[in-house]
């Protein structure tokens, strides 16, 4: 079901969170290395980037805006370090469902079916790593960012 561990999100954290949720805004996947990265075709996963990432506490956080075949999506994957031995293990879908509440998403739950706007998975990445993944549809990805970075954007776009 996943490691049980004591969480919480300080203030400290959602600052990290914020400055993640802007560092996504402006560079969005664009959907062909979206399809590459499905196709292991040489593209280097956003997680592979560590400013794509944000550890919080035992937890290591990765988002990104993608965009998909019928639209934005926001795309978050959450692991976690054991405390008793190091593995990398599954989080907690309560601590899950924490993170997804902090990054915007309106479904917070990750037992939740799968549809058109939302999916949750777990993913088996090398070396044992194993991560729950989110993915939301997005409107426009504006509202994690500043005003004066909203006019960049849309130029860029």
């Amino acid at each position: 079901m996943g490691v049980i561990t004591t969480y919480s999100i300080n203030g400290e954290t959602r600052k990290e969170i914020k400055a993640l949720k802007k560092r996504a805004a402006r560079r969005v996947t664009a959907l062909a290395d979206v399809k590459r990265g499905s196709e292991n075709t040489g593209y280097v996963a956003v997680g592979e980037n560590r400013s794509n990432s944000i550890i919080a506490g035992n937890h290591r956080i990765i988002f990104s805006l993608e965009e998909q075949p019928i639209g934005l999506y926001k795309h978050l994957s959450v692991s976690c370090q054991s405390l008793t031995d190091g593995k990398i293990e599954l989080p907690h879908p309560n601590v899950v469902s924490m993170i997804l509440k902090e990054f915007g998403f309106k479904n917070t739950d990750p037992l939740t079916e799968p549809s058109d706007d939302f999916a949750v998975w777990v993913e088996a990445a090398g070396k044992g790593i194993k991560a729950i993944n989110a993915i939301e549809r997005d409107a426009i990805g504006i509202e994690y960012l500043e005003k004066e970075d909203i006019d960049m954007v849309i130029t860029m776009r």
